[in-house]
Formats: structure tokens, sequence, C-alpha cells
């Protein structure tokens, strides 16, 4: 029995030891990573170095797409940062993640607005649309939470947008502002108008 007793307690010695060098090989590997990506380790905070690249430390909850939210980038930027695949895409507290790069613009496209129709549907990033909100904007590709300078070609006026939904869907339209937005910069009558575009936020 003792002997029974001593090889059981052997066994689980064993495995607590191999558990803890596991947990110190994984966060030398962390430190290495963060290291190479000039990142410095201070108290429990991630700084970033000014050689680096941004780089977000894991804190329970995150979710791919909350971080993506945080940054204005696509997930689907922030898994190819990261060697991220479809098998492969669990997040842990203290993980440290690269954050791309955003596309950067200025350029001249053709906006319309949206309203009556939409007004209370979910956008996409799971708000309610409201048409009276002059902050709203809808584009095909940029990433959610992407701040825009819209300025109209006609009047001069800008206004400044955030990229909360997706859209138009219609050919040669880039840009679709909220009801409201579009009042501040052309007439309603007008429907279609050429803007110039640029990021506020983030700048790249």
């Amino acid at each position: 029995m003792k002997r029974m007793f001593e090889g059981t307690m052997s066994i689980l010695l064993a495995i607590a030891t191999l558990w803890l060098m596991s947990d110190l090989y994984r966060q030398r590997i962390e430190g290495r990573k963060a290291e190479k990506a000039g990142v410095v380790q201070l108290e429990g905070k991630t700084e970033q170095t000014q050689q680096g690249p941004k780089i977000h430390e894991v804190a329970k909850g995150n979710t791919l797409f909350s971080i993506a939210q945080r940054y204005a980038v696509s997930v689907e930027a922030l898994k190819k940062a990261n060697g991220f695949s479809h098998s492969r895409d669990t997040l842990y507290p203290r993980q440290l993640l690269v954050i791309p790069k955003t596309k950067y613009v200025d350029e001249q496209v053709l906006a319309s607005w949206y309203g009556p129709g939409f007004h209370g549907r979910k956008m996409a990033n799971g708000k309610r649309f409201d048409q009276n909100d002059p902050t709203v904007a809808a584009h095909k590709t940029l990433p959610l939470g992407t701040k825009l300078r819209v300025t109209s070609k006609d009047t001069g006026k800008s206004i400044i947008v955030e990229v909360q939904d997706r859209g138009p869907y219609i050919w040669g339209r880039e840009l679709d502002l909220s009801m409201a937005a579009m009042r501040r910069i052309e007439p309603l009558q007008k429907g279609v108008v050429e803007v110039q575009i640029e990021t506020i936020y983030p700048r790249g």
C-alpha cells in the first residue's frame, strides 16, 4: 500500500513538474516575441517601443472581433498578421498580438445617403442605424471604426464620420452617409455627390 502511495505521488509530482516547465517555456516564447516586436513588459503592462509595431496584450474576454474594432482593423487582417488560420484562432490572456497597419485613404469618390427604410435596422457593428446621427457612414471594405473626413467637392463643406456599416451596394458608389450626415454637406435632393474622403483615424 505504501509503495502504491509513493508511486502515485511520484506520478503527480512528475505531472506538476511538466506543467510548470511548459508554462515557463510559453512565457519565454512570449517574451521573445515581445522583444522582436519592440515591446517591453512593465508591471504586467505592455508598452510599445518606438521601433516596433503596435502590440496588443490579450485580456480576459477579448475576442478577435473586439480587438479589431478597438484598433479599426479587419478581423481578416488581424488573423493574417498573427498567423491565425480557421483551425487556430483561440485567444488566451496575456497573449501578444501584432496589430496590422491600416489602409490610409485620400481619394475622390461618389457618395450617396440612406435613411428611411433602414432606420432602426442593425448595422455591421451591431448597433441600430439612426438616420439622424451625423457620424454614421457605410463603406464596403474599410475597417469598422475608421474615421473619415468627408468633403463635398461642390460646397466645400466637411464632416467627420465613422464607418459603422457596410455598403453601398450600387456600382460606382463607394460611400453611404446617414441622412443627417449628408444634410451637413449637401442638399438631400442631389442623392449622389462627389466627395473627397480622408482617413482621420487610424492613420496607419
